[in-house]
């Protein structure tokens, strides 16, 4: 266990304890993960044939159908990073179709 690097709202440092993750980030501070480093990591998994055997079994057992709106999807979209890089497929990642996942996001930075 140790302890997460993000910071609080007065910028005291988080005393939430976390196992080793690839950020050291507890799920409320996932986002203040900036460094270039962590970017490239994610960025390089994404391209990765880990994560394209991830998305083909999600969109062969899910298929291809937004679980939002209906419509043709074939957006994966993480429910949790809680388990990044180690995702249980079925309930860490979600099938969604552009327009939903771009507004997904667009919503949680606000």
């Amino acid at each position: 266990m140790s302890r997460c690097k993000g910071k609080t709202k007065a910028g005291k440092r988080c005393k939430i304890e976390i196992d080793i993750s690839p950020e050291g980030y507890c799920k409320y501070h996932h986002w203040q993960a900036t460094d270039e480093d962590s970017k490239n990591k994610y960025m390089k998994y994404m391209k990765s044939d880990v994560w394209k055997v991830k998305r083909a079994i999600v969109l062969g057992v899910l298929g291809e159908t937004c679980k939002l709106c209906g419509r043709y999807g074939n957006h994966i979209h993480h429910n949790t990073y809680d388990r990044l890089y180690h995702e249980d497929l079925l309930k860490d990642l979600t099938v969604l179709c552009s327009g939903c996942h771009r507004k997904y996001h667009k919503v949680r930075k606000k």
